[in-house]
């Protein structure tokens, strides 16, 4: 068993990229886990970009310390319990370090971990995870008021509900997640014949043309969006082969 995976973010026709992404994949003694994290700063506030990347790059530091566990110290409830209390702490690490900086910030988040082909999906705000399952069906839930105002988010309230599912990922199944800016105007075909037919070796140029097509028809907004296909009784060295660095905003050196 193994993932094939790749993701792309284009920042369209914003003059700065406010969405993160990330997939990693690892291997605790027989099993193999799979990250996905999706995080959009939320417009109209300062440093979306910054509040983005701390989300993903803290889900990431989490997923890392669960893989350097011992096989008997993380299973599929340990890491449901686990992701649930970190994502309460980005949401304070982020309000936190907007009241050092004296000003406000805030992402959305949508993430999931896979636990060989179980998984577990999670998320504030309106960036979103399908399955694709004969056709896309979106398995988060929307935390919007209509017309983009989002009703919560990570770091602008002290109090947040994380929204979860969970579900068991067949062969040939995939998740696919992304922001509003690519969902808003999405080819759903497009993306289900990518996700069919993508292999380890074609998936970073796959992503990355339906998320540059989605630019080239003039989105207004960041455009992001990742898959991780399950594959049984694939060859887990050359299905887990990274085939797009995590792309994340730049760091502010100020």
């Amino acid at each position: 068993m193994a993932y094939i995976y790749a993701s792309f973010s284009h920042k369209g026709e914003r003059t700065k990229n406010e969405d993160s992404i990330l997939i990693r994949s690892a291997r605790i003694g027989n099993v193999d886990i799979c990250l996905g994290v999706v995080c959009d700063g939320v417009g109209g506030l300062r440093k979306g970009e910054v509040a983005s990347r701390l989300a993903s790059e803290f889900m990431s530091d989490w997923f890392e310390r669960m893989a350097l566990k011992d096989r008997n110290e993380v299973d599929y409830d340990y890491l449901k319990k686990s992701m649930i209390k970190n994502t309460y702490k980005a949401n304070s690490l982020i309000a936190d370090f907007a009241e050092r900086n004296n000003f406000r910030c805030a992402t959305t988040i949508s993430a999931f971990f896979l636990y060989d082909d179980k998984y577990f999906v999670i998320n504030v705000g309106d960036s979103r995870i399908y399955i694709y399952s004969n056709g896309l069906h979106q398995l988060t839930t929307d935390d919007s008021a209509g017309n983009g105002v989002l009703t919560q988010c990570l770091g602008s309230s002290g109090e947040i509900t994380v929204n979860t599912d969970e579900g068991v990922l067949r062969s040939k199944q995939a998740l696919f997640i992304c922001t509003d800016g690519f969902y808003a105007d999405m080819d759903s075909e497009a993306v289900c014949d990518v996700i069919c037919s993508a292999t380890a070796d074609t998936a970073g140029n796959e992503i990355r043309r339906i998320v540059c097509n989605c630019a080239k028809n003039g989105a207004q907004d960041n455009i992001t969006a990742g898959f991780v296909r399950y594959e049984k009784n694939v060859r887990a060295k050359s299905a887990t082969k990274k085939l797009f660095s995590a792309i994340l905003p730049t760091k502010n050196k100020n």
